[in-house]
């Protein structure tokens, strides 16, 4: 990989590693977040998250939904 990027392999990990941390950092600091808003009671309503992934995944949703129906 390295070499088709004409880097060195070294500089290829560094930066992986470095974008390895910076997402952990990241994604810790969201569940903080997430945290906090539960402690506070503040919740989505089940209606609002299926709509919300409908509408981000509706070819899946669509396929799920005609799979579940053969299954009742």
């Amino acid at each position: 990989m390295a070499e088709a990027q004409g880097r060195a392999a070294e500089d290829l990990v560094r930066e992986a590693v470095a974008q390895f941390f910076d997402y952990d950092e990241w994604f810790l600091r969201e569940v903080d977040k997430g945290l906090a808003v539960a402690e506070r009671g503040e919740f989505v309503d089940h209606e609002d998250l299926r709509k919300m992934i409908e509408g981000r995944y509706p070819a899946y949703c669509s396929f799920v939904g005609r799979h579940q129906q053969r299954m009742t």
